[in-house]
């Protein structure tokens, strides 16, 4: 029979072992993979890379800011996330347009009147309704919302692996070790 204080022991040691075992255990990290490692005893900040090799002990990833591979301890792994591809630029130019034509049309509903009486000074001799300002100034919006949308970089999208995993995994040269880990 386990006493309440070996429960609590194992429990504690289960716990804190589940960022090692979680690194061991994810079956999206393998090479080829696009990563994002948060190794805070290795690295003040996330190491993103692709990883070109691993095995029970470390890491091995291909940075884009250095020639030669960085090889990360695999204990010292806290966090895995696993790039799902970059946005586009295109993207950004759509909803740069949209809410530019939204807003232009938006802010000429809202005026008082009709913007420009027919016979007035700079108004042509035919006036223009409020429909037709709208459809203007909303295409200048939605031009110049795309333009902007398109200038902003696109981001990476990552994502977490899958959560409530048993991982057992070698302890050492005598025994082996059991975690399990949740996500909420």
């Amino acid at each position: 029979m386990i006493s309440k204080g070996s429960a609590g022991f194992l429990g504690l040691v289960v716990f804190l072992s589940a960022g090692v075992a979680r690194a061991q255990s994810i079956p999206e990290l393998r090479p080829g993979a696009r990563v994002r490692l948060v190794a805070a005893a290795f690295s003040r900040r996330p190491l993103v890379g692709t990883v070109s090799r691993l095995d029970a002990t470390a890491v091995e990833l291909q940075t884009a800011d250095r020639n030669q591979p960085t090889l990360v301890p695999r204990d010292a792994i806290t966090r895995v996330e696993i790039s799902v591809g970059r946005r586009s630029r295109s993207r950004g130019a759509l909803i740069g347009g949209s809410l530019g034509a939204a807003i232009g049309v938006i802010a000429v509903l809202a005026t008082p009147g009709e913007p420009c009486e027919p016979n007035l000074f700079g108004c042509p001799p035919f006036g223009i309704t409020k429909g037709m300002a709208s459809v203007l100034i909303g295409g200048i919006g939605a031009a110049s919302g795309a333009l902007i949308g398109s200038l902003i970089p696109p981001g990476e999208r990552w994502k977490a692996p899958a959560a409530g995993r048993l991982s057992i995994a070698p302890a050492g040269a005598r025994g082996v070790q059991a975690a399990l880990s949740f996500r909420f």
